[in-house]
């Protein structure tokens, strides 16, 4: 499900620096956040939410997830987790990096509307 309520609640609530739905996968859709904010992105793998069986290669390159990508300051990283939790129990919020002044990984691929295969 799309995540209307969460992002409406994050806008009013947080001090966003970035946000954006995750409709291409995070491997297309993070390298265009972090250009758009004029930086670079380092991503902790081993921090993406997987859910079942999926790998983290589906996690970086599966398209319409409806999850969201924010990009908050570090120093309100504690007070955005307790707000959340109080707010969306059931909705875990997942830190998976941080945006840097110098792109630290390199992404390549997300999902291809326009692929035959």
């Amino acid at each position: 499900m799309p995540r209307i309520t969460e992002s409406r609640w994050l806008a009013d609530h947080t001090a966003l620096h970035a946000m954006m739905d995750l409709s291409d996968g995070l491997a297309a859709d993070l390298p265009r956040l972090a250009e758009a904010s004029g930086c670079g992105y380092k991503i902790d793998r081993d921090a993406l939410p997987l859910r079942g069986n999926s790998t983290i290669d589906q996690a970086l390159n599966d398209g319409e997830d409806y999850e969201l990508l924010i990009a908050i300051a570090p120093t309100d990283e504690g007070l955005l987790l307790k707000s959340w939790e109080d707010s969306f129990p059931e909705v875990p919020l997942t830190r998976i990096g941080e945006l840097t002044a110098e792109n630290g990984d390199d992404l390549r691929g997300g999902f291809d509307h326009f692929n035959k295969a």
